[in-house]
């Protein structure tokens, strides 16, 4: 059986622009004043299993970008709540809604303080073994500040955290 995977995921901006998401750091548009970023992205396009997908965003309310194994996606929603992350599969449906895991945190911080998840970081390096981190999320935590969440993107499981220090 051959591996199903994401290719040529696409951002499409409000100006009807299309590049590659790979092509993202590269984007220079030049206009009257200078230069212009390349969004709002207000959908999004891609193959998966040799079949065209898409996923339109008309308010640019997402953040969307391909999992390590090209299997799918892991996106983050502009509001700030304590579960405004995804995974979704690689046809842009949602498998699971990840929130901040307070517990993991410990036990001195409250279910009730504000947090949300800020984007992908990272890798870290796990604060009680050394060993690098493979893939992870960064979050704000009222209390805590930002921290680096080391997550399975398969299982959806977050397996450490450590505070991100500037």
């Amino acid at each position: 059986m051959i591996k199903q995977k994401v290719e040529c995921f696409s951002l499409h901006n409000n100006r009807g622009e299309v590049l590659l998401d790979r092509d993202l750091t590269r984007y220079r548009s030049e206009t009257e004043g200078g230069f212009q970023t390349f969004g709002p992205v207000v959908a999004y396009s891609w193959c998966f299993d040799g079949e065209p997908q898409g996923l339109s965003d008309p308010d640019s309310r997402l953040s969307i970008k391909v999992l390590p194994d090209e299997s799918g996606f892991i996106a983050f929603e502009q509001e700030l709540h304590p579960d405004n992350c995804l995974l979704l599969d690689g046809h842009g449906r949602e498998v699971r809604r990840l929130a901040v895991p307070m517990k993991l945190l410990g036990h001195d911080v409250s279910d009730t303080v504000e947090r949300w998840f800020r984007s992908i970081d990272g890798p870290y390096a796990d604060p009680a073994t050394g060993q690098a981190g493979k893939f992870g999320v960064s979050a704000w935590v009222e209390s805590v500040g930002e921290i680096y969440l080391e997550l399975d993107f398969r299982s959806g499981e977050f397996l450490w955290w450590k505070p991100i220090r500037f």
